[in-house]
């Protein structure tokens, strides 16, 4: 069984928004022969994002989140910048920086992805 519950607030004025969400329930019950196991999870979480639009074909955006648990706090950022080629396609460069508070001895806190990529807006 699962709960899932989440509020969301949006502003919009001309080129720019942000979103707000939060809260992540999880209850999890499992059965077996042998035993019954019961496992709660409580996991709240909140998101900003914003986007600014430069031009007619050009924009920049950033998203930053954290997600709190029990075992593990979670952060993330990241930015990314969106040129319309021709149509529906578009050129997307971004980046992504994440830091979990527990890890693995052998694993670093920190974690860096970036991706060029050719998107299609539908």
């Amino acid at each position: 069984m699962s709960m899932n519950s989440a509020a969301s607030l949006k502003h919009t004025t001309i080129d720019w928004s942000n979103k707000l969400k939060f809260t992540y329930l999880r209850n999890e019950y499992n059965h077996n022969q042998f035993e019954t196991y019961r496992h709660e999870y409580i996991i709240a979480n909140a998101f900003l994002n914003a986007e600014k639009k430069i031009t007619s074909t050009l924009i920049v955006g950033a998203n930053s989140g954290i997600d709190y648990g029990v075992s593990n706090t979670n952060y993330s950022i990241d930015g990314y910048i969106k040129n319309k080629l021709i149509g529906d396609i578009s050129l997307l460069l971004d980046s992504q920086y994440i830091y979990n508070t527990e890890v693995s001895s052998d694993k670093s806190h920190s974690e860096i992805y970036s991706t060029v990529s050719l998107t299609y807006d539908f």
